[in-house]
């Protein structure tokens, strides 16, 4: 693929994610500033359930929603042997707060390879 990984990535509702994985949160500062946005990582998800490579493929325009999302991201947990990659969107919407977002950017990346 354009992303520099090996394999076909898959949809997030197509692994089992553990209990508890937790989504990003506004704070304060980014509500008050009305930043907003998308965000896609795609993620590559060890046998054992860790995701142990992350790649930025759209940002939302705010470090600080970016960094959130990553942050969040980073910590989640998979239920064991569904390894390979995985792509991890998010709409940042001040009235819905983070939202997983729908496979419409994902139509658009498997049109780009």
């Amino acid at each position: 693929s354009s992303y520099g990984v090996n394999g076909p990535v898959r949809q997030l509702e197509d692994l089992r994610q553990m209990p508890g994985n937790k989504r990003p949160t506004y704070d304060n500062e980014d509500r008050f500033k009305g930043r907003q946005g998308e965000i896609a990582f795609l993620a590559f998800v060890s046998r054992q359930g860790k995701i142990t490579d992350i790649k930025l493929i759209k940002a939302t325009g705010h470090r600080s929603l970016d960094s959130k999302t990553l942050a969040a991201i980073r910590e989640w947990k998979f239920y064991p042997g569904q390894e390979g990659w995985v792509e991890i969107p998010f709409r940042w919407d001040l009235k819905g707060g983070p939202q997983e977002m729908t496979t419409t950017l994902r139509r658009k990346i498997s049109q780009r390879e």
